[in-house]
């Protein structure tokens, strides 16, 4: 199999990148062995074998790093298609993570069909089109006038979201999965106070503004504060810096930066609540599944997230479904939720046991099934 990902192969904080791999893993697993994945490096974009190792590489256009983040996926599009347009092999599938359509697309999509007889086109968080982004309006309107042409080489569409059918072609729905060989129970320290974890690299739909505000509401409007902290993994916007600051909440809120392994591992171990995804009603959806989630799940960490029910709230009561509104999120609630459970001390155990129905592997067969 041959996989197009735009992701940072060397850097597995990165939700993309840990995704990736993941279903690399499980694809071998159950049987369709992947040969080649795409990705980018410091210098450019390349192909890679499944040691790592470069096959084919196509250097960024520019000197400058701005430059190359806006035609980093350009560069990523001709780099794949130069190397398929290069070689004889063939492969039973293709897999390729959705970029918006454009004519690069449709050249890659079309050589990949001199390549396999079924190409599959993950559209992770469809719809893509996000309320508020006015800067890639012009990249939406390329997209819509470039489906039809792209559409005509794809066999298949994943999609992690609630849609049965997309563009009229045979869409499987699967879920984010859990990779329980790289991702370790949490073992709980002793601390004061209640600590809620967010790791990711944020965007719109985090909706860490309402995490921040509602926990200016807590401590402004509760007269027996317990004390609450905020810890920030990964990387925030600047407008949450600009709100964190505004509000005077800096003495109450950690960021700690990008974490990966072992020092990651370490965090988790000293929080007692994880927030999932609270914004993804902004991107014109309410699927609620995100990776962070399935991983507080694996690690035994009870949490809350806004969306479409994850679970039956009687069989998994480990996670409190939230609003899928712009509103503060409610501390002193999600404070009630956690205190119901903090008494049981196999939470973690009995979690990481439902993680187990959640694998890769699993989500991955159901691609092949029909």
């Amino acid at each position: 199999m041959f996989i197009f990902a735009n992701m940072f192969p060397e850097d597995t904080s990165r939700g993309i990148t840990k995704k990736v791999f993941a279903q690399i893993q499980a694809l071998d697993h159950i049987g369709h062995e992947v040969r080649y994945y795409t990705g980018y490096t410091e210098e450019g974009a390349a192909v890679f074998d499944r040691k790592g190792n470069i096959v084919y590489f196509r250097e960024f256009p520019a000197k400058s790093k701005i430059i190359n983040r806006v035609l980093r996926n350009k560069t990523l599009k001709n780099m794949a298609f130069e190397f398929l347009k290069g070689t004889d092999e063939r492969f039973t599938e293709m897999y390729f993570r959705y970029v918006f359509f454009d004519y690069s697309t449709m050249k890659l999509y079309k050589e990949a069909k001199n390549h396999t007889k079924t190409v599959i086109l993950e559209m992770h968080s469809y719809p893509n089109y996000n309320k508020g982004q006015y800067v890639l309006y012009p990249v939406f309107v390329i997209d819509r006038i470039y489906r039809k042409a792209n559409l005509k080489y794809i066999d298949k569409i994943v999609t992690i979201s609630s849609f049965d059918n997309i563009f009229g072609k045979e869409t499987i729905r699967i879920d984010n999965g859990v990779d329980l060989d790289h991702i370790r129970r949490q073992t709980k320290t002793v601390h004061e106070g209640i600590r809620i974890i967010s790791v990711s690299y944020e965007w719109l739909a985090h909706g860490y503004d309402r995490l921040v505000r509602g926990l200016y509401n807590y401590y402004t409007n509760s007269h027996e504060c317990i004390n609450v902290e905020l810890w920030f993994v990964g990387t925030i916007m600047d407008s949450t810096k600009k709100l964190i600051k505004e509000l005077n909440m800096e003495g109450k809120i950690k960021y700690l930066g990008i974490k990966k392994g072992n020092e990651l591992d370490e965090i988790y171990d000293q929080v007692d609540i994880g927030a999932g995804c609270l914004g993804m009603h902004r991107c014109n959806t309410k699927d609620s599944s995100g990776l962070k989630t399935k991983e507080y799940i694996a690690k035994g960490i009870p949490f809350f997230y806004a969306g479409e029910p994850l679970f039956d709230k009687n069989s998994f009561p480990y996670a409190m479904q939230v609003e899928s509104t712009d509103a503060p999120i409610d501390i002193k609630a999600v404070l009630d939720f956690y205190y119901k459970l903090k008494s049981d001390d196999t939470i973690p155990e009995k979690m990481r046991k439902w993680a187990e129905k959640y694998t890769w592997d699993e989500e991955m067969k159901k691609i092949f099934k029909r």
